[in-house]
């Protein structure tokens, strides 16, 4: 405990390095102590808030900090300082705190040259003249000058300049660090920014200010200034103009007039008179996936359409007429006749996670089921194949996108509509909607707002009654604080102003009425959370609780009338933010910019602090800069040159600005980008240009996957080669949110570095840029629109990309993939290869005698055409023998049959006449070979393998085929052939010779090169489905499983049974199944239930459970488990060799002797088809298909 007593006590800490915080020290435990002196012997840090100095100075409220150039304090809930005092030669400077709902006189004074970070920060905005209406609209500039610092712009859309009244100004306000306050009059003589003058009288512009975004790609932010009106006597009937200003670095004045004749940017001009084009204008993303930023513009008065502008880099005028055919754009068409839907229009981010932009537009005047004036608002997806009109009708009905329904007569939602950003961090951006005049819990337009999740997997309306009730997870309400409020005329997104990587909202409520000043408003800021849905109260709000409070100055100022995020204006890492009151100065209007913070105190607008400056420990200029950082938390800000940019560590804030810059990180920074929770300032901005994250030291791990995605952004490179090896993590919705504009991240690094993916394809292509190969990947989502491509320098190490190839069939009709089989190693070249049954091909003519094409193993994953292959490029063609053969309706591997160290092929041909025997079927063993040279069926014999002859009858001995492993033990592979028909099976041993095989003598047993396996009762369907079982008793034979699903065990009506037949090799004779079910020579696996029709698809499992066994897998699909009908099931069977008592499988499905997996949903019919899957996930057991 400290306790200094009366007097003027000091504490002061000894050593360097340490790290004084008061937020973690009981109140009680320091009391009664004026001055804290942190300078000791190196860089001491002091930490503290509000109730801490309260605590520590007991009777003073006043807290004085010694210290010098080398030392910090970092403090919530204090203003920035609005004044100095010199006591005892010791110059300090002064805080107030900035919670407005405390009333003690508390003061910090921090010794001149100690930083401080974390004082409640911001500055004004102050209009140039009276009913100028300077505010009434505000937004978030971008990077308009390349300085690495967000810029602003506000409309005044009632500015007069020389000789035309009301032709209005748009001033653009450069980031600074500084709070000093800002005169549009000292903008407008090119200080700090620059002034952007109305072409005629009476225009209006300013009306409507935006970010474009970068429409031109040049690597700056461009502007939309949107004009009201533009004709003297009557403002309505007019073709109106949006003006697009081009980013630039000087301070010059831009004429409109200029930007209208194609200097500096570009005009819109509306379709045809009286439509006020222009009256609402946005930055609508890249909606068509080009790496340009497009445009929304809304004719909103006597026209049901908006104008998608796509992006250019020419400032050729635009003609909206030509935007209606489908010129440089497209246009979207109101769902009913003169409809004007489009009073908010909105970029709204990339809702359905397909990487490209979508839009919001709102009808706050939409009736819905018999409410009117409830609202409407329409998402519509960003596309990027064609330039077609969009029809809101069809948004209505799920197609492209969806509608989001208001919830209660005369509540105008959609009245106010923006992104959210990804406040619940999922990934997806999320959307706000006002509704200024809903009622909640009876207090009459006090507004709501609602923020609605972005969602991928469906295009379902959303209602925002379920949304209010709770009863949808879809989002969440906003309630209002006060009757008359209007909270939600104004919405926006806020970024991350408290630094935990979840996005923040603003809410405007301009009619708000603080400490009894009518209509000074409020603005209310919410901070992000993904752990619920409850509804959110702007009353909990206002007292601190998910969010903070921005209160007016002065009655009548409107302050909230518009809300934006700032971006990034100061460059300290968080998010600030803008808000307007058009009504202060007589109209002159304010607009006030708050930097971002980390604790909930309420913000006085009155209070904002004006005469400081927050420190930036490395600013750049236009040249090209060496900016090196130390272990300590920086800021850099580099300017507009090609700069480099190393951090050092700590958690710190990389603003490259325009150029080509290299931001070096290393472990600690790393650690910093993925620190989860309040308070994170550290962030990668790369700004415009092609700019590079570099990687500092080895082993390091930069694991983009757990970084928020508003932490790296605007890097169009990333080089992992460092000292070491070194790793990237990364997906899908990583390289988009990193790469913001272009969508292709590159990738350097060596031998020893790995790129891990998830959501890319495998190889597509090589390029080779500036010397360096690089192998390039495209995602893999199919429901992604965006071009999106990772390109990886050649000699690292990728891993994870989705990786394969299509296998495309030859002619109409030929049923390629019927069957499908691996082949083993036919050729010998160290890959697997393939084999693909085409039962219905016509070779030579020959309707439906068949082809089987051996694809060989390759690396790349170029499509396959089953043509070439014909002509021997990439494998060969086995032909059928004769019409209506039908071969390769069942294809196998068949091992290493002839021991030649080539893996070989059995062929069934079902309809074949052996020896003129109808159907008796034949199979045909092909052995392995390295050529690519056609192979017929009808010379196989003697040429390269030998035909397997069915008995007589219509048996189909030949239904299904397969490898048997080796059942004999004579070191070659066996084959297993069916004749479903006969219920019989055939085991062939493997041989060297090509004499043929027939299936009479091995079932008469008068023949060695066999055995029968002979069926129970007939109509089992026994031997439907044959497999090779792999050791199941581990006697080092290979065994044998048969399913026959339609069997009756335990009178229960086909709820099927498999025999597993152990193999063996001292005989030839006959086996009988019902021999198998008496225990003799295998086991029988009964099924559960009746219909279940187990066996009906039965496979090696591997050893799944690690014993050494081989196990078996067996599905019903008919199979109701909890119920849901033929949802299905299988079992895994472990393997046994102290018994062959039956299995039930009813005892598997309680977790006896193996497990069961059961189906998901009614009639999936899970289990049709099962597999071992080898091991997938490397963890030494074999794992399964299902």
């Amino acid at each position: 405990r400290v306790d200094g007593g009366g007097g003027i006590d000091t504490l002061k800490l000894e050593g360097a390095g340490l790290t004084l915080d008061l937020t973690k020290i009981s109140d009680r435990r320091i009391q009664d102590i004026e001055v804290i002196d942190i300078t000791g012997s190196g860089n001491n840090i002091l930490k503290l808030n509000l109730n801490d100095l309260l605590h520590a100075s007991t009777s003073a409220n006043i807290l004085k900090v010694l210290g010098n150039s080398g030392d910090k304090v970092i403090v919530i809930g204090f203003n920035d300082s609005t004044t100095e005092k010199t006591v005892d030669g010791v110059t300090y400077t002064i805080y107030a705190h900035s919670n407005a709902n405390t009333a003690a006189n508390a003061e910090f004074w921090v010794q001149k040259g100690v930083t401080l970070m974390g004082a409640q920060s911001g500055f004004v905005i102050n209009g140039e003249s009276a009913n100028d209406d300077s505010g009434r609209s505000v937004s978030n500039a971008g990077d308009v000058n390349g300085d690495g610092l967000d810029d602003l712009i506000i409309g005044a859309w009632g500015a007069n300049l020389s000789g035309k009244s009301n032709a209005g100004k748009s001033y653009v306000v450069f980031g600074k660090q500084d709070t000093d306050a800002v005169e549009l009059s000292a903008i407008a003589a090119g200080k700090g920014g620059f002034v952007i003058n109305g072409e005629s009288i009476e225009d209006g512009s300013g009306y409507l200010v935006s970010n474009a975004g970068d429409v031109n790609g040049d690597g700056l932010d461009d502007l939309i200034v949107a004009n009201y009106g533009g004709d003297p006597s009557e403002v309505h009937a007019v073709i109106s103009k949006s003006y697009i200003v081009f980013g630039k670095q000087d301070t010059d004045a831009v004429e409109l007039s200029a930007i209208a004749a194609g200097k500096g940017g570009f005009i819109i001009k509306g379709e045809s008179a009286s439509f006020w084009s222009d009256h609402l204008a946005s930055n609508a993303g890249d909606i068509n996936g080009d790496g340009l930023d497009d445009l929304i513009i809304s004719a909103r008065e006597t026209s049901d359409t908006s104008y998608v502008v796509f992006g250019k880099q020419d400032t050729d005028a635009v003609e909206l007429s030509a935007i209606a055919t489908g010129t440089g754009g497209f246009v979207i068409i109101g769902e009913l006749t003169n409809d004007e839907y489009s009073h908010s229009i909105s970029n709204a981010g990339d809702v359905n996670g397909d990487g490209l932009d979508d839009l919001i537009v709102g009808n706050e005047e939409s009736n819905i089921n018999g409410k009117p004036n409830a609202g409407k608002s329409y998402v519509v997806f960003g596309k990027k194949d064609n330039t077609n009109a969009i029809e809101l009708s069809d948004i209505v009905a799920g197609k492209g996108g969806f509608v989001i329904n208001g919830e209660s007569e005369d509540d105008y939602s959609g009245f106010s509509i923006s992104s959210a950003g990804d406040v619940n961090g999922d990934g997806l951006d999320d959307l706000i909607v006002g509704a200024y005049s809903a009622d909640p819990s009876g207090k009459r337009s006090a507004g709501k707002s609602y923020v609605v999740f972005g969602k991928k997997d469906n295009t379902n309306a959303i209602e925002l009654s379920a949304i209010t009730t709770g009863t949808s997870t879809d989002g969440f309400v906003i309630n209002g604080e006060s009757a008359g409020d209007w909270s939600g005329y104004s919405v926006s997104s806020a970024g991350d102003v408290n630094g935990d990587g979840l996005d923040d909202l603003i809410v405007g409520a301009y009619r708000a009425d603080p400490s009894g000043k009518s209509s000074a408003g409020k603005s209310y800021v919410v901070f992000g959370k993904k752990d619920n849905t409850n509804a959110i109260e702007l009353s909990d709000i206002a007292a601190g609780i998910g969010g903070f409070v921005i209160i007016g100055e002065s009655a009548g100022d409107y302050s909230g009338h518009s809300v934006s995020s700032a971006g990034d204006v100061n460059g300290d890492g968080l998010d600030d933010l803008i808000v307007g009151a058009n009504g202060a100065k007589s109209s002159a209007g304010k607009s006030y910019v708050i930097f971002g913070k980390t604790d909930t105190n309420a913000i006085d607008l009155s209070k904002l602090g004006d005469k400081s400056k927050y420190t930036i420990d490395y600013l750049g200029d236009k040249n090209a800069n060496i900016l090196t950082g130390t272990t300590k938390d920086e800021i850099f800000v580099a300017g507009a040159g090609n700069d480099i940019l190393t951090g050092n560590g700590g958690m710190d804030v990389f603003n490259a600005g325009l150029g080509n810059d290299n931001i070096i990180i290393n472990a600690s920074n790393i650690t910093a980008l993925e620190q989860t929770g309040t308070g994170n300032r550290a962030r990668v901005d790369g700004g415009g240009g092609i700019d590079t994250l570099k990687l500092e030291g080895a082993g390091l791990i930069l694991d983009l996957t757990q970084i928020s995605d508003r932490r790296i952004q605007d890097i169009e490179v990333i080089d992992i080669t460092g000292s070491g090896n070194n790793t990237l993590k990364l997906n899908l919705d990583d390289l988009l949110d990193a790469s913001t504009s272009t969508n292709i991240l590159k990738v350097l690094g060596n031998s020893g570095d790995k790129v891990i993916t998830t959501g890319f394809n495998g190889l597509v292509t090589k390029k080779t840029v500036n010397s360096v190969t690089y192998d390039v990947y495209t995602h893999s989502d199919a429901n992604a629109g965006a071009n999106a491509e990772l390109w990886v320098q050649k000699g690292v190490t990728l891993m994870g990309a989705q990786r394969g190839f299509v296998i495309k069939g030859e002619s109409a009709r030929d049923h390629s993939g019927y069957s499908v089989s691996n082949a083993g190693d036919v050729n010998g070249d160290g890959l697997d290869d393939l084999i693909i049954g085409a039962y219905g091909a016509d070779p030579s003519g020959k309707s439906s005698a068949g082809k089987s094409y051996i694809v060989f193993g390759k690396q790349d994953t170029d499509a396959i055409n089953l043509s070439d292959i014909v002509a021997g490029k990439g494998g060969f063609v086995i032909n059928g023998k004769s019409v209506r053969n039908y071969s390769g309706r069942s294809v196998s591997s068949a091992g290493d049959v002839n021991g030649d160290g080539l893996d070989d092929l059995i062929i069934g041909a079902y309809s074949t006449n052996p020896n003129d025997k109808s159907n008796a079927g034949e199979s045909y063993v092909v052995f392995g070979k390295q050529d690519t040279d056609a192979i017929n069926l009808s010379s196989i014999i003697g040429a390269g393998g030998f035909v397997i002859k069915g008995e007589p009858g219509s048996f189909w001995s030949s239904h299904l085929v397969s490898s048997a492993g080796d059942v004999n033990g004579d070191g070659l592979d066996d084959l297993i052939v069916s004749a479903r028909d006969t219920g019989k099976s055939y085991v062939v041993f493997g041989k060297q010779d090509t004499n043929a095989i027939n299936l009479p003598a091995i079932a008469a047993g008068t023949s060695t090169d066999g055995f029968v396996i002979k069926g129970e009762p007939w109509n089992d369907y026994r031997g439907h489905l044959i497999s090779s079982a792999g050791d199941v008793n581990g006697d080092g034979l290979d065994d044998l499983i048969i399913g026959v699903y339609e069997a009756n065990p335990n009178d229960k009506s086909k709820a099927g049974k498999s025999y597993v037949v152990f193999g063996k090799k001292d005989n030839t004779g006959a086996i009988e199944l019902s021999d198998i079910v008496a225990g003799k020579g295998g086991f029988v696996i009964n099924g559960e239930s009746v219909r279940d029709y187990s066996g009906y698809s039965v496979s090696s499992a591997g050893d799944v459970n690690g014993d050494g066994l081989d196990d078996l897998i067996i599905g019903a699909r008919q199979a109701d488990p909890s119920g849901q009908s033929h949802a299905g099931k299988s079992y895994v069977v472990f393997g046994k060799k102290d018994n062959t008592d039956a299995i039930e499988l009813s005892a598997i499905a309680a977790g006896t002797g193996g497990f069961v997996i059961n189906g998901e949903s009614a009639r999936d019919y899970s289990g049709r088809s099962v597999s071992n899957a080898g091991d997938v996930n490397g963890d030494g057991l074999d794992d399964l298909i299902v």
